[in-house]
This record gives C-alpha cells, structure tokens and sequence, in this order.
C-alpha cells in the first residue's frame, strides 16, 4: 500500500513538474492569454472542445489550474492578426466574443453567458460592411424544447440594402411581419406569423413554430406583383388565385382548394393569348414514419386545350382519371389517382394543320408531370 502511494506521489510531482506556464501576449496594449494552437489547426473551429481540452493538453496543465481571463488567437500565417479574442470565467465562455477575418477586419462580434450567446450578435463582410444582426435571449425553452432563441434578426447586401427581416415572440416563435428584399431595395416576400394558439407541448408539431396569417405577397425585383395568397390559422383559404408576369400581364388564374390547384385552370403567354386551360383534381395518401401524416397532390383530369402564342390550337384531348401505384416510404406504396392521355388527343402545328400523335409526343407537351406537384405556390 506505501509502494503504491508512493508511485501516486510521484507521478503528481512529475505531472507538475512538466506544466508549462501560460503563455501571455500584449496585443493593442493589453495583456492576454495565448491560446495554444493557431486559427488554421486542428481544433480552431471547435467550440466545444478549445476550451479547455486543448489548452489543458498544449500547456500540460492539470483539471485544476485555472484558465479564466482573456483568450486571444492568431492566424498561422500571419502571427500579428487575432482569429479570436475571448473570454472564459470558470472555463466557460463569458462576456463578448470577436472573431476577425485574415484581412484584420471584424467578421462577428457576439455576447454569450455560461457558454450560451445572449443579446446582440453582428456579423460583417469582409469589407467591413454588416452582414447580419441577430437578438438572442436565454430562457426560450418550453417543455425542454427550444424552438429559437432569436427575437429578430436583420440580414443586408453589401451594397448596404436590407436582405431579411424575421421577428420573434420571446420563446422563439415566429411572430410579426417578416420581410425579405430584393439587392436592389425592392421587397420580394412579405408574410405575417402569429404565436397566437401555438401548442408549445408538441415540438413535432410545425404549427409550434408560427402560423402564417393575413396575406402573403410575392414581388418581381421591379416592384410589380407576381401573387398573393390569403392565409389563415397557416392554411391558405379557397378562392380565385392569380399570378402575374413582371410586366403586369396575367399569366396564371384557377381556383385554389387546401392550397392545391382545382377545377378550371388557365394559363397566358404574355401576349395575353391563351396557353393552356384545363381542370385538376387533388387527392391524398399517408406518408408513413415515427408519426404518420397525410400529404395531398393534385393531377390534370378531364378535357384540356393547349395554344400556341399566336392563338392556334396546339392540342385538345381528354386526360383520362386512372389510377397509379408510386413507390413511397410504405409498404406497398401508394395507389394514386392521376389523368392519362387517350386516343382521342388531336395536336396541331401552329399554321393549323394536324400533327401526328408519333410526333407530338416527342415533345414533353402533355406529360402529365403535375401528378406528385404539391402545394406549388407554398415557399417552404
């Protein structure tokens, strides 16, 4: 039992006899610690693991010695520009954060508390222009569950021009109007969330994250409208849907049913003359998994007509209703109603004479692609 108290004794004294001291550095006339391993190493991205783990090891220091004050890294090829400059206080990541460009420009100032980032977090390009701007907030989980921790974040172009904006409520569900730009200044998208009736209980469910209200409105970078959509509770409502092209000219018009295409559709060039009119039909099927869910497709059915730019018809037909078997992640797949091209189909060149079907179905004209197309005018 002395013999192996003494082996103990002696391997302590040993340990401390090979700890090196902490190398320190006067950076900007301020004295810091020099972090062990330079930005372009092995464990410079690793925020989890820099702690402690690498400088304990690079300096030789025991689980004891403390660590705290202020940390700063530099690039390994260029020893005179910091990567990172930090602070730990009891080993964890306290007060603000910089990280910094090869250049010498700052690329993110962030605040963390108890190694968890709070307030104000700014990003830059590496002109020095602001990238993005985020809030943080601790205490956001609900239930164990964390939805987000912002509470507003701001993204821009270099050129200065505001790229997003997205709000939150303070546990970090969607909440507010949220826009996005286009580089030039335009706006692109603008949606409403609400948190209002947000069952927080079930993470998996996507409503615990905002649900979409009001209108929805879809731009071109000139300023013009190319859709809007009405939504309620997160579902788009029913009704007449139009979709424009950038010079303003109507381009798409049809009814929307559960957000799916249905009954009479009709598409314009942009001359105004018809290119397409038909109807759809939506169906359903289960998506198996931990939770099984049901999703909805929509398929072309019943008489269409399609158009050349010059107004002749290009072809007219019936798509037949038929069923099809389409492999999904269930066993057995999916039975599946779609429309099917029939013998009756007449295609035409755009002087009007008839084309043979052999020839026409050369082109993708009337493929019946649309059979698995879901929620088209939905942007997630």
């Amino acid at each position: 039992m002395k013999l192996l108290t003494t082996i103990i004794f002696l391997f302590l004294i040993f340990l401390q006899s090979n700890a090196q001291s902490i190398s320190t550095i006067d950076y900007l006339g301020k004295e810091f610690l020099l972090y062990p391993e330079s930005q372009d190493e092995k464990y410079m991205n690793d925020l989890t693991y820099w702690k402690e783990n690498v400088i304990r090891e690079k300096y030789k220091l025991d689980w004891k010695q403390n660590i705290d004050g202020q940390w700063i890294q530099f690039y390994k090829n260029n020893d005179s520009i910091p990567a990172k400059i930090f602070e730990l206080k009891k080993t964890k990541l306290n007060g603000e954060y910089r990280q910094f460009f090869e250049n010498g420009k700052i690329e993110t100032i962030e605040n963390y508390k108890n190694e968890k980032i709070i307030g104000l977090k700014t990003s830059f390009y590496k002109s020095g222009k602001i990238r993005d701007s985020v809030i943080y907030r601790l205490d956001t989980a609900q239930n164990g569950h964390i939805f987000s921790n912002k509470t507003l974040l701001k993204t821009f172009y270099e050129n200065g021009n505001c790229k997003k904006i997205q709000s939150y409520d303070s546990f970090g569900v969607k909440n507010g109007k949220w826009m996005d730009f286009y580089e030039n200044g335009q706006v692109k998208i603008e949606q409403h969330y609400t948190n209002k009736n947000i069952d927080l209980r079930n993470s998996a469910n996507k409503n615990s994250y905002g649900n979409r209200i009001k209108k929805f409105n879809y731009f071109y970078p000139n300023g013009q409208i190319q859709f809007s959509l009405n939504y309620s509770n997160d579902k788009i409502d029913n009704g007449l849907f139009m979709e424009y092209y950038s010079s303003g000219q109507k381009k798409i018009s049809g009814n929307l049913k559960n957000g799916l295409r249905d009954s009479e559709w009709t598409e314009y060039y942009e001359n105004g003359e018809i290119k397409s009119k038909g109807n759809y039909s939506s169906g359903s099927y289960t998506v198996c998994g931990v939770v099984p869910f049901t999703d909805f497709y929509e398929y072309k059915v019943g008489e269409w007509s399609y158009y050349f730019p010059n107004g002749q018809t290009k072809a007219n037909g019936i798509y037949k209703l038929s069923a099809k078997n389409v492999g999904t992640n269930c066993k057995g797949g999916a039975n599946l109603n779609c429309g099917t091209l029939t013998k009756e189909w007449t295609f035409y060149e755009n002087d009007g004479k008839p084309m043979t079907l052999k020839n026409a179905i050369k082109t993708d004209l009337l493929s019946n692609l649309e059979i698995l197309r879901k929620r088209v005018y939905d942007t997630e």
